[in-house]
């Protein structure tokens, strides 16, 4: 029954979402503040690092 009340209060005030767009959000500073250190193979795994974790859905 408190899983259920608390899956009902997730959905019901957008709690998700919310935090899938603030994940977002500070995703994309990260990626925001890995310009300082030029492409490359580094910057590049390190952006698709933080992609990934912005981007799976579990």
């Amino acid at each position: 029954a408190d899983l259920s009340h608390a899956t009902t209060l997730l959905h019901d005030t957008n709690a998700i979402a919310d935090t899938v767009a603030r994940a977002r959000h500070y995703g994309q500073r990260a990626i925001d503040a890995l310009s300082g250190i030029g492409s490359g193979p580094a910057r590049a795994a390190l952006v698709e690092a933080v992609e990934f974790a912005i981007s799976r859905a579990y």
